[in-house]
């Protein structure tokens, strides 16, 4: 899904998209270990967790604004 989403949004082809992520995930992983000292990232370590493979972008961020407002 993430990758399609990429391809959606850039000219890249599934593989180049596969292999960006890749990288992204990696460099978010090095930067919570050296930041934060965290070995894993789960959804529990978030205040609120929004699953964009279930609502649209709008969806996403009618939801972020009303939890921000409880």
């Amino acid at each position: 899904v993430r990758a399609e989403r990429l391809m959606a949004l850039t000219d890249v082809g599934e593989p180049q998209a596969k292999k960006a992520i890749e990288y992204s995930d990696r460099e978010r992983q090095k930067f919570f270990r050296r930041i934060h000292d965290l070995r894993q990232e789960l959804p529990t370590q978030y205040d609120l967790v929004v699953n964009t493979d279930r609502f649209t972008v709008p969806e996403a961020v009618k939801l972020i604004v009303a939890a921000s407002k409880k």
